[in-house]
């Protein structure tokens, strides 16, 4: 093969991808941005469409609990009762690293930002109500 053939080749590649990128490059991306994936896979990702669509997740949550015929309504509980735990249990180490930040860096309660002190006393009261419905459960 002669330069000059190899030459006129390679123009011509070149040539057909830069009219392929101008032609695709104008083209927007899709503006569903879960389009493709599945819900069941990913949790999160479910939580996201349904709190962007404007439900109530937890109404989601009741519906799907309720429906599910999977489990036996003891099941159901005893689930829920799960996931309150491992919830718990997350709290709980959240806090311990919390406070043993506070206490390494000599923090004083008092030097808070005033959405803390808020935001402490809003989950103090929160827990009191939870303590409550714990209560009807049992």
């Amino acid at each position: 093969m002669s330069l000059s053939k190899l030459k006129e080749i390679l123009r011509e590649l070149i040539k057909q991808e830069l009219e392929e990128a101008s032609y695709t490059s104008n083209i927007p991306g899709f503006q569903t941005p879960y389009a493709f994936t599945d819900p069941k896979k990913d949790k999160k990702k479910k939580k996201k469409q349904a709190t962007a669509g404007g439900y109530k997740l937890a109404e989601i949550y009741y519906r799907d609990l309720k429906n599910d015929e999977s489990r036996s309504p003891k099941q159901k509980v005893w689930h829920a009762v799960r996931e309150v735990r491992d919830s718990l249990v997350h709290l709980e180490k959240t806090l311990n690293h919390t406070i043993r930040l506070k206490n390494e860096l000599n923090i004083d309660s008092r030097t808070y930002y005033k959405y803390a002190h808020n935001g402490l006393t809003k989950i103090s009261e929160r827990l009191v109500r939870l303590a409550a419905k714990i209560g009807q459960l049992k």
